[in-house]
């Protein structure tokens, strides 16, 4: 299965979400909105990380709005020069001061802003706002995604996460092939970022997420399979090893561990391990029934989700996660 598939049918999914579970998840979102618009993390700081989870989210319960994507666009993208219906002017950002995450936050709001209903951007929404947001900066998304890319190119065809690291991450060699695709950009040199994810697969199957680290985890091998993904050239013995690997992370209580040294679950391996074996079409490997049901014990009364078991708050990222593995889960509400 492919990422625009597998967003269709998360998009399904939770469109037959219950309506009183809708409403409570949004009213979530919506209150933990900034009043100048974006969505914080824990730490209560807008950033393009945390909002582009925040319009995902309520994306998945039908409540996003475009005032409200113009509010986050504002926030995230001020403009250069002042005009009587625009903020304040601000001032580009440094580009070599973010990381892969954070560009990637920052692309996929701008794709809720100017609806690229055309493109496999984030939920391929259609909007009437229709500018690029980096237009304010004289430039374009792909402009922005291509230099930046270009700077956390690494000689092993991986990409670091941030422009100073010296090591490529697996993590973020995923994210460069998915914002690359949102933007139209080609995958570079696959072959060469193929050998270097295979040097990072495991005896047992997972994926490491630095060359240095023996200890393989499901977050790096989820990435690793997403990158597969998009490139549309995974190895048969890469697609079972990686589902075994996967499937042996599941607890009793239904969730996912990160690492096999970990003895309980937590949300986000949950998600990125559902997400993954969807993407190798396994998921049958696994306790769908227990996992769901996982999920539901870190669902807040008010709304939103807990990372885990021992967290005691919530934030949009993991309330995404939370609302994304339900709807991967929808056939299993009757466990």
């Amino acid at each position: 299965m492919d990422f625009g598939r597998l967003i269709a049918r998360m998009l399904t999914a939770a469109a037959g979400f219950p309506e009183e579970f809708r409403d409570r998840h949004a009213a979530y979102l919506l209150g933990v909105e900034s009043p100048q618009g974006g969505f914080p993390g824990r730490a209560g700081q807008v950033d393009p990380y945390y909002t582009a989870f925040g319009l995902a989210g309520l994306a998945l319960v039908g409540r996003w709005t475009e005032p409200m994507v113009l509010r986050a666009i504002n926030a995230l993208f001020p403009p250069v020069g002042p005009s009587a219906d625009q903020p304040p002017p601000g001032n580009p950002p440094n580009w070599r001061s973010y990381t892969v995450a954070e560009l990637v936050g920052l692309a996929a709001c701008s794709f809720f802003g100017q609806g690229m209903s055309n493109a496999v951007g984030p939920f391929g929404f259609a909007s009437s706002a229709g500018q690029d947001p980096f237009g304010r900066w004289g430039r374009s998304v792909q402009q922005v995604v291509q230099e930046f890319l270009a700077s956390v190119r690494r000689s092993d065809g991986g990409y670091a996460k941030h422009p100073t690291s010296p090591t490529s991450s697996t993590y973020a060699t995923f994210l460069a092939a998915l914002v690359g695709q949102w933007v139209g950009l080609p995958i570079e040199e696959p072959d060469k970022t193929a050998q270097m994810l295979l040097a990072r697969q495991r005896d047992d199957g997972g994926f490491a997420e630095w060359p240095s680290v023996r200890q393989s985890g499901v977050n790096p091998t989820a990435a690793a399979v997403g990158w597969w993904s998009l490139a549309d050239r995974m190895p048969p013995t890469v697609r079972d090893r990686a589902a075994a690997f996967l499937a042996s992370m599941q607890t009793p209580e239904g969730g996912f561990r990160a690492h096999g040294r970990l003895p309980i679950a937590d949300l986000l391996s949950t998600f990125t391990a559902l997400t993954a074996l969807e993407l190798l079409e396994a998921s049958s490997a696994v306790n769908r029934q227990a996992a769901r049901r996982y999920i539901l014990r870190l669902e807040l009364p008010a709304g939103g989700f807990r990372a885990a078991a021992w967290d005691s708050g919530t934030d949009v990222e993991y309330t995404f996660y939370g609302l994304g593995g339900l709807a991967l889960l929808a056939d299993a509400a009757g466990g």
